[in-house]
């Protein structure tokens, strides 16, 4: 009881370090539909540098190496994307050239059998061109001088604007976007210097997060259940 009790209020104190960073975000920039303070109005097009474009396409028996590849569910957990866990491939260097991430690069699930992952975003956070990315995921590179792209990864993720983007969806037995509709996307932009405070004020919180969700701990916890249920205790 005492272990499990340990282990609802680390639950409870994720849940409001979550509350904390959207609570800090909202003060900051308003909410995104309304836009109350009345910030410039942009597509996400007019921020792109060079061309959109869809990840590499590899069979099963083709994976293998050292390079990790960004697969959908990885868009969905996280500020930033983890690769720690990704399928590898060893990559030619028009590959890498190709499907290689860069630091700021943020990628949307195009594909999804749930309507609801549709256009589902997150952002590479690493090194450039230590990661690559596959076929059901778009590759926006961003233009880093206007817009923040933790900022506006997280700004994408809020309700109003899943809705817009799930509306742009074509439905027929899977959900799909196009790069065309990416483009199309529309949200308000700060000045560049708060959108870079609340980089920070992310990056802190996330950093407590990490600590909150400590798997190990989680596992301890799971151990001891069981031997509690075979009576080791």
């Amino acid at each position: 009881d005492k272990a499990d009790g340990v282990r609802r209020k680390r639950k409870e104190a994720i849940r409001l370090t979550e509350e904390l960073l959207r609570s800090t975000f909202l003060e900051m920039f308003g909410d995104p539909v309304t836009n109350p303070k009345g910030w410039e109005i942009v597509k996400l097009g007019s921020l792109v540098v060079g061309q959109l474009n869809n990840g590499i396409f590899k069979k099963n028996h083709e994976y293998g190496g050292d390079t990790p590849v960004v697969w959908v569910k990885e868009l969905f957990s996280g500020y930033t994307i983890d690769c720690s866990e990704s399928r590898t491939l060893t990559p030619t260097d028009e590959e890498v050239k190709k499907f290689g991430l860069t630091k700021g690069d943020i990628l949307f699930c195009r594909s999804s059998l749930n309507r609801e992952g549709i256009g589902f975003n997150n952002v590479f956070d690493g090194m450039d061109f230590s990661a690559l990315f596959e076929c059901h995921i778009i590759r926006v590179s961003l233009n880093q001088r206007k817009v923040n792209s933790i900022f506006l990864n997280y700004l994408l993720r809020f309700p109003g604007l899943r809705k817009q983007i799930i509306a742009k969806a074509n439905t027929v037995t899977m959900s799909t976007i196009g790069q065309s509709e990416i483009k199309k996307i529309e949200f308000y932009l700060p000045p560049k210097e708060l959108q870079d405070k609340f980089e920070i004020f992310l990056r802190k919180i996330a950093t407590n997060r990490t600590k909150l969700e400590n798997k190990e701990s989680e596992n301890l916890f799971n151990s001891l259940l069981q031997r509690a249920f075979r009576g080791e205790l």
